[in-house]
């Protein structure tokens, strides 16, 4: 990992810490605070993410769960999964997370073969969730994902293909589709039965996963490491 760096860290109900996200910039970090402030809570939580032993009492006081994400860059040219919205609203404000979700995170976090990003219209769908809470924790949580940069623009011609509905939900389900139809992605992961049915159509069903055919697929590859 010596050409690897921490990008940004996500925390929730990890030891005191209720939630928290950190961006690093380049260079050195420094973490500062007063004795009990939860420095070497962050390291802790950055142990994790690489693999040490954890614990019961890492699980904050009255919580069901811990949850720790990072995003790593690396000089390495690796490919890209994107993630359908409905994956992120698996993780709507405090409803428990589905252990399915926990696993994939996981798999998809320690991977070096694959970079996790989201479509930029998928953020804009998430912008216009009516409950202002939820919304403003929906986007503090998703904001760790990288952003697909320079997505194809949809033409006429591949919504023609795609067929279904013109309304604003299906305008972003084409739009994930086109990305991985142009190669600017490798998977797609999606529980969304009509998007499974447009890339059947349009013969792209073997790289538009489920959550369980990604785990499936992502523990297979970590095992061959």
């Amino acid at each position: 990992m010596g050409d690897t760096m921490i990008e940004s860290l996500y925390i929730e109900n990890f030891a005191i810490i209720d939630q928290v996200q950190i961006d690093f910039q380049s260079g050195m970090t420094v973490l500062t605070g007063e004795t009990g402030a939860g420095k070497s809570i962050i390291i802790d939580a950055i142990g994790q993410l690489i693999g040490q032993r954890s614990q019961p009492s890492f699980v904050k006081n009255g919580a069901d769960y811990a949850f720790i994400e990072g995003v790593f860059s690396s000089n390495k040219e690796i490919d890209k999964i994107l993630l359908d919205t409905n994956i992120l609203i698996y993780r709507e404000g405090e409803k428990k997370l589905d252990n399915d979700i926990l696993t994939l995170s996981r798999l998809l976090m320690d991977s070096i073969e694959y970079k996790l990003c989201i479509h930029p219209l998928s953020i804009a769908e998430l912008k216009k969730w009516s409950d202002k809470e939820q919304r403003e924790v929906i986007l503090s949580k998703v904001s760790v994902y990288n952003l697909l940069e320079n997505p194809p623009k949809i033409d006429e011609n591949f919504i023609n293909e795609c067929g279904g509905g013109n309304n604003e939900n299906e305008y972003v389900d084409n739009n994930l589709l086109y990305s991985l139809k142009r190669c600017y992605v490798s998977y797609l992961i999606t529980n969304d039965k009509g998007i499974h049915k447009k890339a059947k159509r349009l013969g792209l069903e073997k790289r538009v996963l489920s959550i369980a055919d990604a785990i499936i697929f992502l523990s297979k590859k970590e095992d061959e490491l």
